[in-house]
């Protein structure tokens, strides 16, 4: 029994040496780690503009911003990262239709541009577009069900578009922090097709 308790003790005592090393190593590259993104960490604070604050797609930001260990800022001289939604749309187009005539499929289109600059306004980033689409069944015999589908799959939408975004935001801060200056234009675009199910 004793030999057990031992041996778990070790095992701990490895394991937390090995996650102990890791960090250091981490912070030794100029990077820490922060919820799933790495973020040079000059950046300790970050602002928003273009969206509201408390808007769906604001609300998002915060909540992936905040994860990312960024405290939010409401004003752009506070903060170390300063971001601009350029783009924030949603258009829908029909994709079949039933023996009526009325829409029994549709394609939802989501498109979110960022740009990123210090609080100086000097840009860090080129323009990163998202674009993702999304299928869904409506049923117009369900009106109310089918737009609360519709709601959650836009805010999944734009989860899916912060995290692209703040991904390749990291790659451009990455590559600033190595001397590279290139100012052509950045667009990225993700496709994303996944019918509904009932």
């Amino acid at each position: 029994m004793r030999n057990k308790m031992q041996k778990r003790i070790t095992r701990t005592v490895v394991l937390l040496c090995v996650a102990l090393l890791l960090s250091v190593s981490l912070s030794g590259c100029g990077f820490r780690m922060r919820g799933a993104l790495e973020i040079p960490v000059q950046y300790k604070s970050v602002a928003f503009f273009g969206v509201a604050e408390f808007s769906p797609l604001g609300k998002v930001l915060r909540q992936y911003l905040s994860s990312a260990g960024l405290e939010y800022k409401k004003e752009s001289p506070q903060a170390d990262l300063v971001l601009t939604i350029t783009k924030d749309d949603f258009r829908r187009r029909v994709l079949s239709v039933n023996s009526s005539g009325a829409a029994n499929e549709y394609e939802l289109i989501y498109t979110m541009a960022t740009k990123a600059s210090n609080a100086q306004g000097e840009a860090l980033a080129n323009e990163i577009t998202i674009e993702l689409t999304r299928n869904y069944i409506f049923d117009p015999n369900n009106v109310l069900a089918k737009s609360d589908e519709e709601a959650r799959i836009k805010t999944q939408m734009q989860q899916l578009a912060v995290r692209q975004s703040l991904r390749q935001l990291n790659v451009r801060l990455k590559q600033n922090e190595a001397g590279n200056t290139e100012t052509d234009t950045e667009s990225v675009q993700v496709q994303k097709t996944t019918p509904a199910t009932e």
